[in-house]
């Protein structure tokens, strides 16, 4: 038998009046956020929410100094060689050549 029908749960059933209160009361309450200037303010913090999510750009260089390909994101790199994302940001760190397409090349982030 399943115990975890709604029909035959023994859980308490809620009071959707109460519940109707206590979201109104919430959502009357004061606020932490507020739009400044078009972006979201953090009041108890006195700060700018962070934009964050945004892609940094990536370079692939050759061992000569030619600039091979930029990539919006480290996602298009990793789909560009068919790897994973951590493997991207590990190559990143390494800071150092590898073989690709029988080049040596290195992947830097783009200075912004």
């Amino acid at each position: 038998m399943n115990n975890n029908r709604l029909s035959t749960s023994n859980k308490p059933i809620v009071d959707r009046n109460e519940l109707d209160i206590k979201v109104q009361t919430l959502l009357n309450m004061f606020s932490n956020f507020e739009l400044r200037e078009g972006r979201v303010w953090i009041i108890s913090e006195n700060r700018f929410k962070s934009e964050g999510g945004k892609s940094k750009s990536l370079e692939l260089w050759d061992d000569q100094g030619n600039l091979i390909k930029i990539f919006s994101s480290i996602a298009e790199y990793g789909r560009y060689l068919n790897i994973s994302s951590t493997s991207v940001n590990k190559l990143i760190k390494k800071a150092d050549f590898f073989t690709h397409e029988n080049k040596n090349v290195i992947i830097k982030y783009v200075n912004t």
